[in-house]
C-alpha cells in the first residue's frame, strides 16, 4: 500500500535517526552564556590581529597628472649700481692746477688758437679738446671709485717735460712747448692721483697731441712726397682705364690739358685729421687691442687712397668736361668728398674687423 500521508505525516522508516523536538524547558542562560564567549572570543582574535599587524601610514594622494599651469613671472633686469658722485673736494686740485698751467702757458695757448683759425691744416684743432674733456666727464663717475694715491715714479714724466718746456720755450719752438703742455698734465695726474687714475685718462690726454700744429718745415718734408704719391696713384689708374697720360712728377699730362697736383691737394690735411679719427674710433669699438692699432694704423693709407680717387676724379671730369669743370665747384667741394671717402673706407675697414661694437665703459 502506498503512504499518501504528507512529508510531515510520513512515518520515520527503520535506522533513520530520529530528531528530537527542542526542550522548551531549556533555560535560556545557556544561549546567552554561549553568545558572550563567542564575542569575547572574536574581540581578542581582532585585538592580536590589530597587534601584529604592522603600521600602516595613511595613503598619500596621488599627484595630479595635470598640473595648473604657472605663469612665468617676468624677468626683472639687474639693477646697474649708482654712479659714485664726484666730490668737490676731489675736484679743487685740479681746477687749481688747470688754472696755473693756463697762466703758465697762456703764450702757447694763444698761438694754438691763432693756429687753428688760420692754418688750413689744423681747423680741426678746435674740436680735440673739446673731444678730450668729454671723454674724461664721462669717466667722471668710474673715476671717482678709483684709489687716488699719488706716486713719486711721476717724476720720470715730470723730469723730461720741465726740460723740453724751459728748452723750447728758450728756443721759441711753439709746437714743442705745446707737447711740454701735455707732458706735464701726464705727469701731474700720475703725481697727484696715482696710476689707476693715469690709466683711465691716458688716451684723452694723449688724443690732445692732435691738437698741436707741426712746423712749416715738418708740413713741407710730409707734403711733397704725399704729392707724388698721389699723382702716380691716380695717373696709373687713369692709365689702366685707357687713357693716354704722362706721369711727370706731381704733374699729369693728358692731349689736351696739363693737371698739376698742388700742396693743397697733397691730401695732407685728410692725413692729419684721419689720424686723429681713426685713434678715436679705435679707442671707442669694443675690440682686442691689435684689432684696435690695425683701425689706426689704416686711417693714415686709407686717407692716401681717399686722396688719390680725388685726383683721379678731377682728372676723368676734366678730360670729359673740360679743365673749367674741373677747375670749379668739383675742385672746391673735393676737398669734403676726400674725407667723407676717407671716413667711409675707416668704417669699412672696422667692419671687416668685425669691430661693431662700441664700449659700454665711457
Amino acid at each position: 500500500m502506498t503512504d499518501n500521508r504528507g512529508p510531515d505525516q510520513q512515518r520515520p522508516q527503520p535506522g533513520d535517526a530520529a530528531e528530537l523536538p527542542p526542550d522548551p524547558q531549556a533555560p535560556a542562560s545557556e544561549a546567552t552564556g554561549a553568545d558572550h564567549s563567542e564575542l569575547l572570543d572574536d574581540v581578542l582574535d581582532i585585538a592580536e590581529a590589530g597587534a601584529a599587524a604592522p603600521e600602516q601610514t595613511a595613503p598619500t594622494r596621488p599627484a595630479q597628472k595635470h598640473r595648473a599651469a604657472v605663469e612665468p613671472e617676468p624677468e626683472q633686469t639687474p639693477e646697474t649700481p649708482p654712479i659714485p658722485q664726484v666730490d668737490v673736494v676731489d675736484l679743487l686740485p685740479a681746477v687749481v692746477i688747470a688754472g696755473l698751467l693756463v697762466y703758465l702757458f697762456r703764450a702757447n695757448l694763444s698761438w694754438l688758437f691763432q693756429t687753428w683759425r688760420l692754418d688750413e691744416y689744423y681747423t680741426h684743432g678746435f674740436l680735440i679738446p673739446l673731444i678730450s674733456a668729454y671723454i674724461i666727464y664721462r669717466q667722471a663717475g668710474s673715476l671717482a671709485a678709483l684709489p687716488k694715491t699719488g706716486h713719486v715714479w711721476s717724476i720720470v714724466v715730470l723730469a723730461p717735460t720741465i726740460c723740453l718746456h724751459f728748452a723750447a720755450t728758450y728756443l721759441d719752438v711753439n709746437f714743442a712747448v705745446s707737447f711740454a703742455l701735455i707732458g706735464w698734465l701726464v705727469g701731474l695726474t700720475w703725481l697727484l692721483w696715482g696710476w689707476p687714475v693715469l690709466t683711465r685718462l691716458l688716451f684723452p690726454l694723449a688724443f690732445l697731441g692732435f691738437m698741436v700744429p707741426l712746423g712749416k718745415l715738418l708740413i713741407d718734408q710730409v707734403s711733397q712726397p704725399m704729392q707724388v704719391l698721389g699723382a702716380r696713384m691716380a695717373g696709373i689708374s687713369a692709365q689702366m682705364l685707357g687713357m693716354r697720360l704722362e706721369i711727370d712728377g706731381v704733374s699729369l699730362e693728358t692731349p689736351d690739358y696739363t693737371f698739376e697736383v698742388a700742396e693743397a691737394c697733397s691730401g695732407l690735411k685728410s692725413a692729419i685729421a684721419m689720424l686723429a679719427l681713426g685713434a678715436l674710433l679705435a679707442y671707442l669699438v669694443k675690440a682686442p687691442t691689435w684689432k684696435r692699432l690695425l683701425i689706426f694704423a689704416s686711417s693714415l693709407p686709407v686717407a692716401i687712397l681717399a686722396n688719390a680717387v680725388r685726383i683721379w676724379l678731377t682728372v676723368m671730369l676734366g678730360t670729359a668736361l673740360g679743365h673749367e669743370a674741373a677747375e670749379g665747384f668739383f675742385h672746391t667741394a673735393s676737398g669734403m668728398l676726400v674725407f667723407v671717402l676717407a671716413f667711409l673706407g675707416l668704417i669699412g675697414v672696422t667692419v671687416l674687423l668685425r669691430c661693431r661694437r662700441l664700449r659700454d665703459d665711457i
